[in-house]
């Protein structure tokens, strides 16, 4: 193990990662969950998008990989907010 992975692994107790695995567990079982309604259930039903066609796969994709990301955390908001005036 090098030193920055010896320093990461020691930076939390057993039972912290073991809330921080189970965090990942939930996070993975919704991607999960999302994902098997689109295909599942979505997809399949051939649903209607009004005029404009039907809501397929990709734009059940293209909705969720426009979320990724763009969600502020407290600590960009915090830095926005603090930062000098320029």
């Amino acid at each position: 193990m090098t030193a920055r992975v010896r320093r990461i692994a020691g930076a939390l107790t057993r039972a912290e990662w073991g809330r921080v695995g189970a965090m990942a567990a939930v996070v993975a079982g919704l991607h999960v969950v999302g994902f098997g309604l689109l295909l599942g259930v979505v997809v399949p039903a051939h649903l209607a998008m009004g005029a404009a066609g039907a809501f397929t796969a990709g734009v059940g994709l293209t909705a969720y990989r426009s979320g990724c990301g763009t969600h502020s955390t407290p600590t960009t908001s915090r830095r926005s907010t603090t930062r000098p005036a320029s």
